[in-house]
């Protein structure tokens, strides 16, 4: 656990040299930037875009149409997910939610850095869209991942604006309680996890 030792490793300097924490004092340094490049994550200007675009969704959602476009798991993409999961979001969140099974299909390169696949498949619907139209005012897509066996996995949902905007990306992965409280077992669940996620998200 390279960040639990770099943890403790600042603690402990934070110990010994008689240091005082100022969350916040430093801003853009070395570290934060690195970790931005590596992980993908927007500059503060994208990301404060999508704060008025995803309080729109918020308001919006029972009239907006939501086109969802097929769900990857294990780095495929399941046609069949779109209906399930436009289903699913139907039938928990109402609104206007259809299936777009033969929508874009994203490319999206696996990666051990979590945020870094996450901002890779944001930007993968961002180019879709713009490749493949969607007739609808947001587009979705989830990326799925599952070891059942260990308990282990994750679920990214993105959502895109018609235009490609950022307006949700967000991450369930096991140490995450929602994730532990569901406890998927099947890529199935893992799709009900994505919209109770999104259930509490939109409340």
């Amino acid at each position: 656990d390279p960040l639990g030792c770099a943890t403790l490793v600042g603690e402990r300097l934070f110990s010994l040299a008689g240091w005082i924490k100022a969350p916040g004092s430093v801003r853009d340094g070395k570290f934060a930037a690195r970790w931005r490049d590596k992980s993908g994550v927007p500059d503060r200007k994208e990301l404060a875009a999508m704060k008025p675009r995803f309080a729109a969704l918020r308001t919006d959602w029972q009239k907006a149409r939501v086109g969802v476009l097929p769900s990857r798991a294990a780095g495929k993409h399941d046609t069949a997910s779109s209906n399930r999961l436009a289903g699913l979001l139907q039938q928990e969140l109402g609104g206007n939610v259809t299936a777009v099974p033969d929508g874009a299909r994203l490319e999206v390169a696996a990666d051990s850095n979590e945020q870094k696949r996450l901002w890779d498949l944001a930007r993968g619907l961002r180019a879709a869209l713009g490749k493949q139209a969607v007739a609808a005012d947001y587009a979705l897509v989830v990326d799925l991942g599952l070891d059942a066996a260990r308990g282990a996995g994750f679920v990214h949902v993105v959502v895109c604006t018609a235009k490609g905007e950022f307006v949700l990306v967000d991450f369930q992965n096991d140490q995450h309680p929602l994730f532990q409280r569901l406890a998927p077992k099947t890529l199935e669940d893992c799709e009900r996890l994505a919209v109770a996620r999104l259930q509490e998200l939109l409340r």
